[in-house]
């Protein structure tokens, strides 16, 4: 929702704005599909059903964390409203 993603552009200085977060996520990913030498997704689960995906950049001297998204398991219920075969 909008008010969670205010809280994360704050704490990761975004400088994009809400409407813009979808495509910024989906053009990430293409960059880890096209270029997976220096672009990076990787996804930590942990226990208690939360979990992280972070977009990394090799910077060939350094790692360089672009984002970082929070993921929580989501019941059962919601999941099968969700899915659409």
């Amino acid at each position: 929702d909008e008010g969670g993603f205010r809280l994360v552009q704050e704490q990761q200085k975004l400088v994009v704005d809400f409407s813009e977060y979808v495509s910024v996520l989906v053009r990430m990913l293409n960059e880890c599909i096209r270029e997976p030498h220096s672009h990076l997704a990787v996804f930590v689960m942990q226990r208690g059903g939360r979990g992280h995906l972070d977009f990394i950049q090799n910077m060939e001297y350094k790692f360089i964390e672009l984002l970082s998204c929070a993921f929580e398991t989501s019941p059962e219920e919601t999941v099968r409203q969700s899915v659409t075969f």
